[in-house]
């Protein structure tokens, strides 16, 4: 009778325990470490490539490769200011007294 009684007060899930509040990540742990090294390799095979790569390109700052006097817009936007550039050299002096 007695035996009874301990058992539950010995036992090694005590009612009153607190239950763990993460929960256990060793499947997770299993999984990243059987994919860790052929990630690695892929990212390798990739990283290099991509530098190379990028080295080689060039780039266009502004929109003069953009709107040049070849394209439509660069031609209608030379004529714009063909025809203002005057004007805005007169309202500057006026108003801004740029010599």
């Amino acid at each position: 009778m007695v035996f009874k009684f301990i058992k539950p007060l010995i036992s090694s899930q005590n009612k009153f325990e607190y239950r763990p509040f993460v929960p256990s990540f060793k499947g997770f742990g299993n999984v990243v470490r059987k994919v860790m090294i052929p990630v690695f390799v892929i990212f390798v095979i990739v990283i290099v490539p991509s530098f190379l790569a990028s080295n080689s390109n060039s780039f266009s700052y502004g929109a003069s490769k953009i709107f040049n006097e070849k394209t439509k817009t660069g031609a209608d936007t030379a004529k714009i200011e063909k025809a203002l550039y005057p004007m805005l050299i007169q309202w500057e002096q006026k108003y801004l007294k740029v010599t």
